[in-house]
């Protein structure tokens, strides 16, 4: 079961058919996944670093997260980030050649979301 897709509509076209791919896979595997978190907006973004920092967590400044262009995804297999389901998750994102943050493990990025943003102003 997939839950939050519906937030996946304002990803880029560079990067949002390769996770409705993945989240297709994982649903055809048995693989309960649920979307925390797609695009955020500058001020959304600021919103989520000051809760992030303000728990010890890891977070870009707006402007300098792949979020703001719809090049990034919160994901989450499974009921936590350590379960058995998200593994798979991120064994099959790293197989596709998204890219993760050590420390922040729910997030899913596209490996050139420096260079697309630039086509995406």
């Amino acid at each position: 079961m997939i839950s939050g897709r519906s937030k996946l509509s304002t990803l880029s076209p560079y990067f949002g058919p390769y996770i409705e791919w993945l989240l297709d896979y994982a649903d055809s595997q048995g693989v309960s996944v649920s979307v925390l978190s797609a695009y955020r907006t500058f001020e959304d973004q600021q919103r989520a670093a000051a809760q992030a920092k303000a728990s010890g967590r890891p977070a870009a400044a707006p402007g300098r997260s792949a979020h703001n262009y719809g090049l990034a995804v919160d994901l989450m297999g499974g009921d936590h980030s350590s379960s058995a389901q998200h593994e798979w998750l991120m064994q099959v994102g790293r197989a596709m050649g998204f890219y993760f943050y050590p420390g922040d493990r729910p997030h899913f990025e596209h490996p050139q979301w420096r260079e697309l943003r630039k086509s995406l102003r």
